[in-house]
């Protein structure tokens, strides 16, 4: 009984042995297996920081997207692996890469994030196992592009911060063949991936802004250097434009200052002569010849107003034209500009109206211009207004506006609505023809407008046919004060008293002294027989050059009492004569007054600057040029 309790004994030992034994195997085994798990593990954490530093390596796309499907593929062990990007243009999931047998096949295909597995997990940003893909309602087949019965899919979408990007799948043609170990080796890949796919984009769409910028700077330095040249082109083409344009100026203003010299030369003679005749110098005159004469002074004075008009508008465009404003009389301006018109408006039998507001007294402007304005404008109204009508000018002042405005109407023939805005271009004549009615040349009212601009005032027009016409000249205008009353008082005394003074007095004429002589420098025989003959007939000594170096001579050796330098004579001009003769200093420094045709800008200045005392251009009234003799043989005894 003994043996056999310990054969029992012995046989339950055996067993618990046996089942220790197998238990320490089972434990051995899992041990094995846990660290087989573990070294794969920690093998697949080495392979996956292998794989994110290598996408960190590298910013190239396409690189990029082929390390991370092979070492994904090689990792799982699968039969292929693609990347699906989303376009932005389009929101198509796009395959970039793929790799596997015939994972061409499927490069480049496009699926909607309604389509196939690779839509699903995109549009639910979630990832996916499908263990039998040809069970799977949401499979879409891609076998006739890749050739593969796919039947298992692993499939995690590509995010950044919650924003899909895209999706990457593994795919095997077993069923069962992944788990959720599979997706935790998957989705840090994924996550990493995602970052470094982003990272590219971000660097290639950087890299094109850089590259569109460097293009774009490039076509801008282009577009800069092609502006330059065209700029250099243009600026000598208008440098070249200018010099044209300075020459035809120049050559302009010297046809003009020819034109003028040649024009104003014989109408000196003309004037002059008419002017000695009909004060009976030669003798006296039957009444027929009077009024003949009378009629060749009119119509001299009358072309030289046009040469005037003409010089005028030139200056003006020029801009050589100046303004020498100051208080002007209102009222004696009008009435100046009244007594230019009267004679012809008598004859015509036109009645002539003065209005004047009694607020407007003093007025700051050219007074020679401003008369000039009036006068043209009365000279139009006396031509345009038949016989018995009425003309007038009125002055009126805007107190609240600073304005005073001259108006000078008419009851004559009018202007119709559509001439008036060419009215006021040089040369325009509304009837041009050859039959026409009114003479002139077109220049009046282009002057009246352009001396109004330089005055900072405006022109108005006010007509109808057949009913007559209101030119409306508005000026600026300031209220009257003591200094300006003052200042005008001035003026006026100051204009009169050489004069006065001039004439109290004739050297040539005056007891008990002789007859002062005067030295004509002028190479025009019509000239010098005019003036030669009145300065005699006036009781002066002449003494005639025709040239400047004569004129130099015959300064030595008569010293005259006075010298009347013409400017343009042949071999030495006036302008040389008259530097000579001041730079000579045993000579006595006789007044000299440039009795000259050149009547263009500067000519004054010029003829001044060279040691002329005084500037008269031709034609010159003869009264006027004995009173200026005068008042220089005064000036010269004063200084004496």
């Amino acid at each position: 009984m003994n043996k056999n309790r310990i054969k029992e004994q012995s046989s339950d030992e055996l067993t618990e042995l046996r089942q220790r034994v197998a238990e320490f195997e089972a434990l051995e085994a899992q041990h094995k297996r846990m660290e087989e798990s573990l070294r794969l593990r920690n093998r697949e954490l080495a392979l996956l920081n292998q794989v994110a530093q290598t996408l960190n390596s590298t910013l190239d796309s396409n690189q990029l997207l082929v390390i991370v499907l092979e070492e994904m593929r090689r990792l799982m062990d699968v039969t292929a692996c693609s990347v699906w990007l989303i376009d932005l243009a389009t929101g198509e999931l796009v395959c970039r890469q793929a790799t596997g047998p015939q994972s061409k096949g499927i490069l480049g295909h496009r699926m909607t994030t309604e389509q196939g597995i690779v839509g699903w997990t995109a549009r639910h940003n979630e990832s996916l196992i499908v263990r039998d893909a040809q069970s799977d309602s949401r499979h879409v087949s891609l076998e006739r592009f890749s050739g593969l019965g796919l039947r298992s899919i692993i499939s995690v979408p590509l995010a950044v911060q919650q924003n899909v990007i895209g999706v990457i799948q593994a795919v095997d043609t077993e069923t069962n063949r992944f788990d959720s170990t599979h997706l935790i080796l998957m989705e840090p890949l994924a996550a990493s991936a995602a970052l470094a796919i982003e990272n590219a984009r971000l660097y290639q769409q950087a890299q094109q802004e850089i590259g569109e910028r460097k293009l774009a700077e490039q076509a801008l330095k282009a577009e800069q250097a092609s502006l330059a040249r065209r700029v250099e082109e243009r600026t000598a083409d208008l440098s070249a434009a200018n010099a044209q344009l300075a020459r035809a100026s120049r050559l302009k203003d010297e046809f003009l200052a020819s034109m003028s010299h040649e024009l104003r030369t014989p109408l000196n003679a003309i004037l002059g002569l008419s002017e000695a005749l009909l004060t009976k110098v030669y003798g006296s005159l039957t009444e027929k010849q009077s009024k003949s004469l009378d009629t060749i002074a009119k119509s001299g004075r009358h072309l030289l107003s046009l040469i005037n008009d003409i010089l005028d508008i030139s200056k003006i465009e020029a801009g050589k034209l100046g303004l020498r404003v100051g208080p002007v009389s209102v009222e004696a301006l009008c009435q100046s500009s009244l007594g230019f018109v009267k004679q012809t408006a008598r004859k015509k039998q036109l009645r002539v109206s003065l209005s004047l507001d009694s607020t407007v007294t003093i007025i700051q402007a050219d007074h020679r211009r401003l008369r000039q304005i009036l006068v043209n404008l009365l000279d139009n109204a006396v031509k345009f207004t038949p016989e018995g009508g009425t003309i007038g000018l009125k002055v009126q002042g805007n107190v609240e506006r600073q304005v005073a405005r001259f108006i000078v109407w008419d009851t004559g023939i009018g202007i119709a609505q559509q001439d008036i805005k060419q009215l006021f271009r040089p040369f325009i004549q509304l009837d041009s023809s050859l039959s026409r009615q009114y003479a002139g040349t077109g220049l009046g009212l282009a002057l009246v407008q352009r001396l109004t601009e330089m005055h900072s005032g405006s022109v108005a027009l006010e007509s109808s046919v057949n009913e007559g016409s209101r030119f409306i000249i508005s000026l600026p205008w300031q209220l009257p004060d003591e200094s300006h009353e003052s200042m005008n008082t001035g003026v006026q005394t100051a204009r009169q008293k050489p004069e006065s003074t001039a004439q109290s007095t004739s050297p040539a004429m005056a007891s008990g002294q002789r007859a002062a002589t005067i030295l004509l420098a002028e190479d025009n025989e019509a000239n010098i027989d005019t003036v030669s003959t009145y300065l005699l007939a006036m009781g002066y000594q002449v003494t005639i050059a025709r040239d400047g170096a004569e004129a130099v001579q015959r300064t030595r050796e008569k010293h005259p009492d006075v010298i009347l330098m013409d400017i343009q004579m042949p071999g030495m001009d006036g302008l040389e004569a008259i530097k000579r003769i001041r730079a000579d200093g045993n000579l006595d420094r006789a007044p000299i007054i440039a009795l000259t045709a050149l009547a263009m800008p500067g000519d004054r200045e010029r003829c001044l600057h060279a040691g002329a005392d005084e500037y008269l251009p031709k034609p010159v009234s003869m009264k006027n040029l004995i009173t200026v003799i005068k008042a220089q043989l005064h000036k010269q005894g004063d200084t004496d």
